[in-house]
């Protein structure tokens, strides 16, 4: 599991935060509230070499819906912020989404074990399910900040261009199953609408899962900064 970003051995990766974060949230509220929508700030710098402190506000419960606010503090700073909303699991209403792109089956493609050493991890047996599903949330969650920052510049690498330095300012996740398996394959399809000379890019992702049903869609905005460049 990747803990640190792009560019750097001590800062943290943006994905790591985020589902921390979100976890601590998740743990002031009753089982019934799931996580729905996310919205959150990189403020500062997150070094994995320090402990870090997740302080959660408990803005509103509701009965239907909660909201909390959560701060990741380290050295007596605030580094990341997070606002969290909760809804109770309601029957569907009208129900509609994108359809699913035309590309490869999962099936056609090699398996991660092919391209990289497997990893297993032994689980104890006797959890519950919805220990297995909240894990299962946390880990979308944290691969939101895996690939969406990089697929602004792809595009770019036929130019030589190469980012010294890439970290996330916004990032904001909204989740449309409460229900969600990180153990299986899912197509993830992300957008960049702008890259600007600022070196600021708005990056827009999607998750499917094998079944062809939206998992989530997420929101990023990330700066760039090249070799010559200075935060």
């Amino acid at each position: 599991m990747v803990t640190f970003r792009h560019g750097s051995s001590r800062a943290a990766y943006g994905g790591l935060i985020f589902a921390q974060a979100l976890a601590a949230a998740e743990n002031t509220v009753d089982e019934k509230l799931k996580p729905h929508a996310m919205h959150s700030f990189f403020i500062l710098n997150v070094d994995i070499s320090l402990p870090i402190e997740y302080h959660v506000r408990r803005v509103r419960d509701g009965r239907s819906f909660c909201t909390r606010t959560v701060e990741a503090v380290q050295q007596g700073k605030i580094a990341f912020t997070m606002q969290v909303s909760f809804n109770v699991v309601e029957p569907d209403a009208a129900v509609h989404q994108d359809p699913m792109p035309t590309v490869p089956s999962w099936k056609e493609l090699k398996s991660i074990k092919d391209l990289l050493p497997w990893l297993k991890t032994e689980i104890a047996e006797g959890l519950r399910r919805t220990v297995f599903l909240v894990c299962f949330r946390y880990l979308v969650a944290y691969n939101t900040d895996a690939t969406m920052a990089g697929s602004a510049f792809r595009p770019h690498f036929v130019n030589d261009f190469r980012p010294s330095m890439l970290f996330s300012l916004d990032h904001s996740v909204w989740m449309h199953q409460h229900e969600m398996r990180a153990d299986q394959w899912m197509l993830v399809e992300n957008t960049s609408t702008v890259a600007a000379v600022t070196h600021r890019d708005i990056l827009k992702g999607v998750s499917i899962d094998p079944s062809h049903y939206l998992i989530d869609t997420g929101g990023l905005y990330v700066y760039a900064l090249r070799i010559t460049s200075q935060v």
